[in-house]
């Protein structure tokens, strides 16, 4: 749904780009701030008290930021961005979000008919407001990151080192000891950045690189918790003001 949804906003992408939309749209942090906009958090039940208080903090947090980019966005005459950034989440909204869709798609036969409208009334206002081309902040270097992460992958570096004979930097992208992708620039800055674009583009052109590669998801990924899976099961039945 949010690769249909960039085509059809932005036309054709080069790969790196395709990529570096997506994963701010489908990051953590912006779906925790996605789940707070909506107002879906107030559905959510917990009886951790430690939990209580991180959504709490996290709430008051990224609302006071929201209100500010705006006002910041609106004296500057632009779209207001990614406001969530530099504000950590509770992965548990994030997961409430992603769940939710889940049992849509679940309930209606693994059919897109529910998730789709869900995504049209609650992801698509949120995305076509504050994540654009425009609004995009993000180091690629940063996206290449949240990226690998989301994929479950831990062993990943950027080696950076020297090119004596013309006093360039080169920098390879490394996963799990593979060379995923490289570059040379005049600095290392510059070749971090452009070996990362690469690397994008190399994950959007090979989509298997990752489950062929990298095996930290299947050794270390624990289960989700059975209280959030069924109140996301719950929650089905009170999405109706929002879809």
């Amino acid at each position: 749904m949010v690769v249909r949804y960039i085509v059809d906003r932005h036309g054709k992408l080069s790969p790196g780009a395709m990529t570096m939309l997506k994963v701010a749209m489908v990051s953590n942090s912006a779906l925790a701030a996605l789940c707070v906009s909506s107002g879906l958090y107030k559905h959510l039940h917990y009886d951790s008290y430690s939990l209580g208080c991180s959504f709490e903090a996290y709430v008051k947090n990224v609302e006071a930021r929201r209100l500010q980019e705006s006002e910041l966005a609106s004296q500057s005459g632009r779209s207001p961005g990614q406001y969530w950034l530099d504000t950590e989440s509770p992965k548990a909204l994030s997961d409430l979000v992603e769940s939710i869709i889940g049992a849509l798609f679940i309930q209606d036969g693994y059919q897109l008919v529910g998730a789709e409208i869900f995504f049209d009334k609650v992801l698509k206002p949120f995305y076509d407001r504050h994540v654009t081309l425009k609004t995009l902040s993000h180091h690629p270097t940063k996206i290449l990151s949240d990226l690998l992460q989301k994929h479950g992958c831990q062993h990943f570096e950027l080696v950076k080192e020297t090119c004596d004979a013309r006093q360039e930097t080169r920098c390879d992208v490394v996963v799990h000891e593979i060379i995923l992708a490289s570059a040379t620039a005049s600095t290392a800055h510059a070749a971090g950045r452009a070996s990362s674009v690469a690397a994008l583009d190399a994950l959007e052109g090979d989509a298997s690189f990752m489950s062929g590669t990298c095996t930290c998801r299947s050794s270390s990924q624990g289960k989700k918790s059975f209280a959030l899976k069924f109140l996301a099961g719950r929650l089905v039945h009170n999405v109706g003001e929002y879809i």
